[in-house]
Parts: structure tokens; sequence; C-alpha cells
């Protein structure tokens, strides 16, 4: 999927697929400690994120 597609999408799906995606990428990292930092900074661009939709 390009961008458009991505854009095209509804806002919610957009955030489901997001989370999926990040979820698998999860998943596939080794340590705990990484799982941790990207977790983290997912959350923080999240945040980030909704907060300058709004």
């Amino acid at each position: 999927m390009s961008n458009k597609d991505l854009k095209a999408e509804s806002r919610g799906d957009n955030i489901l697929f997001e989370i999926e995606w990040l979820t698998l990428l999860i998943q596939k990292l080794p340590s705990p400690l990484v799982r941790s930092f990207v977790i983290f900074v997912g959350v923080t661009f999240s945040g980030l994120g909704l907060f300058l939709i709004v």
C-alpha cells in the first residue's frame, strides 16, 4: 500500500493498522529492553500525533 492509500482510509482503520504493524514489529524484536524502548517511542509519537490532529 502506498501513502495515498493509507491516507484515503478512515482515521480509525489507519490507527488500527499502525497498532497491528507495531505489535508485529515488537514481537520480532529480540530483547525486552528494545521492546520497551520501541513501545515508549511509539506511545510518545502517537500522543504527539493525536495532539497535532486535534
